[in-house]
C-alpha cells in the first residue's frame, strides 16, 4: 500500500469584521449621509437597515421623508461619538474603548435604537466600573 500523504493547508484568519469597520463612515462607499452636531457621517443604508428596525423604518419601510430624500438626515439629540459608537457596533457587533462617561449616553441611545446587545454591552460595562466617586451619577443616568 503506498503512503498517504497529507497536504496542510495554510487557512488565512477570518477578516470580514475588518473589512466591515472599513465601511464606518466612509464617504466613498456610502449611500446615506446623517449630520450628526454639524459633521457629516457616512454609512450604508442596507447594512444599518438590516442590523437595526429603528433604520429599517426610518430608511425603507415608513415612508418617512427621511426615506424620499437625498439630504443628509439631521440628528440633532445625540453627539457625534456616541452615533460613531452606534454605527462601530452595528458594523462589526462590538464595541471598543469605552469609557464610563460614554457608557451612559450611549446606553440610553441604543434603547432609543431598539438595539438590545449593544444595551447589553453597555450595561455590563457600567456594572463593572462602578465605584463609590460614580455611583451618584449612574443612578440619575438610571433614573432618566
Amino acid at each position: 500500500m503506498l503512503p498517504i500523504h497529507v497536504l496542510l493547508v495554510s487557512i488565512p484568519p477570518p477578516v470580514l469584521v475588518n473589512d466591515l469597520s472599513r465601511l464606518i463612515n466612509n464617504a466613498e462607499f456610502s449611500d446615506i449621509t446623517f449630520l450628526i452636531e454639524g459633521k457629516e457621517v457616512y454609512a450604508n443604508k442596507a447594512i444599518l437597515s438590516i442590523r437595526c428596525e429603528y433604520f429599517k423604518v426610518l430608511l425603507y419601510s415608513g415612508g418617512m421623508r427621511e426615506s424620499l430624500s437625498d439630504q443628509p438626515i439631521e440628528i440633532n439629540d445625540i453627539s457625534y461619538t456616541v452615533f460613531s459608537k452606534i454605527l462601530q457596533y452595528l458594523y462589526t457587533d462590538t464595541i471598543q474603548e469605552l469609557p464610563l462617561d460614554l457608557g451612559i449616553p450611549l446606553l440610553i441611545a441604543s434603547e432609543r435604537f431598539m438595539l438590545d446587545r449593544l444595551k447589553s454591552l453597555c450595561e455590563d460595562h457600567i456594572s463593572r466600573t462602578i465605584t463609590t466617586n460614580n455611583v451618584i451619577s449612574i443612578y440619575i443616568a438610571s433614573y432618566r
